[in-house]
């Protein structure tokens, strides 16, 4: 489907399969973990999943990458075991390891207090991720955060490959990242555009989403300020 024209001379017509849509600014990085600015939403949530997701009429969490999750009496402990048929654009599979590293690699990038401030918010007390086994881990903070699972529902703590968590910041904002999602970054031209394509063998979405396979009918998708 075709939302918006957004760049002059695209050519790209509703029946190509590539929907083009329009966003108030350019995102400024495309890496889900280190904006904080609403556009940068629109794009990213395309490209990385969650653990879990948040019914918005209820609130309710629901499955999403792990497939169940437990927490302690004081919220200071989250325990998460993660779907197995899961992977990650690159090949790679989802699991425990690959969380904890993201974890600690948003609160290295926020070290300095000029990126993936959102996320560290998220975060806050954050001790470290105990990894049971491949698919079951524990997140444990200091003291007691209520806002960790709701941010766990979020882009900001959307998760990413191992090689994404060990690129360097800027790398990340600018080539974007490797994701679960349905879709793949294919070029970020800052100001331009950013384009994606579909990803092929898609098949983990919550149930909020109400996913029909591959992109859902999608296979390239344009985000332009507009």
């Amino acid at each position: 489907a075709l939302l918006a024209g957004c760049s002059a001379g695209g050519g790209e017509t509703a029946t190509d399969g590539t929907l083009v849509f329009a966003v108030e600014t350019d995102p400024t990085c495309i890496d889900p973990q280190q904006p904080s600015v609403t556009q940068a939403l629109y794009i990213g949530r395309q490209v990385v999943g969650s653990l879990v997701d948040q019914a918005p009429e209820t609130g309710e969490f629901v499955p999403w990458l792990a497939e169940s999750y437990e927490t302690n009496d004081d919220l200071t402990a989250y325990t998460f075991t993660l779907r197995d048929d899961v992977t990650f654009s690159d090949g790679t599979d989802l699991t425990a390891e690959v969380v904890a590293a993201n974890f600690d690699a948003i609160i290295a990038m926020a070290a300095d207090g000029s990126t993936a401030s959102l996320a560290n918010q998220y975060l806050a007390g954050y001790e470290g991720t105990t990894v049971a086994d491949e698919q079951t881990f524990t997140v444990d903070f200091a003291a007691p955060n209520a806002a960790f699972l709701q941010g766990a529902s979020t882009m900001s703590l959307g998760i990413v490959s191992q090689a994404s968590t060990e690129a360097a910041p800027d790398s990340r904002c600018q080539d974007g990242v490797i994701g679960t999602g349905p879709f793949v970054y294919d070029a970020y031209s800052p100001n331009t555009e950013v384009s994606m394509d579909q990803r092929e063998g898609y098949a983990w979405a919550s149930e909020l989403r109400e996913h029909e396979g591959d992109g859902a009918g999608v296979s390239r998708v344009h985000g332009c300020p507009g």
